[in-house]
């Protein structure tokens, strides 16, 4: 497993990450304004460009699996966005490992925080059992 920070050349990479992750939830929410898997390349691009904002990519063999995005809100607070697994590894624990190893990068982070929907107990679960 090998973690990559990336920049806005890799942004069709992370589309295609969110779009499939996120997809089932905006099937089954219709939240179509909210919903990560409708970002555009532009948006994407514009979430790279964020200032104090960094995104990688999670590979398993060379192979792009995961996406994350982290921001600082504050001194000490960062937050996770866009936490994204592809459907077909999804269950295996690389989420987890995933948000581990980003802690660890930012060891310096005092509080994170990070935006789920409630209604996703498996979600809400992953992130419960990290705190």
């Amino acid at each position: 497993m090998k973690i990559i920070k990336i920049d806005e050349a890799y942004a069709t990479d992370a589309k295609r990450i969110i779009r499939a992750a996120y997809l089932p939830l905006l099937e089954k929410y219709h939240d179509e304004k909210e919903n990560p898997a409708n970002k555009t390349v532009d948006d994407v691009i514009y979430d790279l460009k964020r200032e104090n904002s960094d995104a990688y990519l999670l590979l398993k063999d060379d192979e792009k699996i995961g996406y994350v995005r982290v921001g600082q809100r504050g001194k000490g607070e960062y937050s996770i966005a866009d936490l994204a697994i592809r459907p077909e590894y999804q269950g295996n624990g690389y989420a987890q490992f995933f948000i581990k190893e980003i802690e660890k990068m930012y060891s310096m982070a005092e509080k994170w925080s990070l935006v789920t929907i409630m209604e996703e107990k498996k979600d809400c679960y992953l992130y419960e059992k990290l705190v």
